[in-house]
């Protein structure tokens, strides 16, 4: 799936979990990839081919906020010409 619009910025406002440490007992090296909050708006990015910029933040409680700030942001200053934001937390 591709989206017609390629300058697309990817914001996402995100924290660190602990689904990882729930997980598995002994976690491997490749599962950091999976659990890594900062690699987030990148893989996003890369799934739905786009090209405009790709950023996580954390800010703890202000996270979401943030990230759709720096989406609208983008937008004006023309780094982008739409923008996906939105947060995500997971707490098992």
């Amino acid at each position: 799936m591709e989206l017609p619009d390629k300058f697309c910025g990817v914001f996402v406002g995100a924290s660190q979990t602990n689904y990882l440490t729930h997980s598995q007992q002994k976690p491997i090296a490749q599962s950091f990839w999976g659990n890594a909050p900062s690699v987030i708006a990148g893989r996003v990015s890369y799934t739905f081919n786009l090209t405009g910029p790709a950023i996580t933040v954390d800010t703890a409680c202000s996270s979401s906020l943030v990230a759709i700030h720096q989406a609208c942001q983008a937008i004006k200053n023309g780094e982008c010409s739409s923008a996906l934001a939105g947060g995500v937390f997971v707490m098992t």
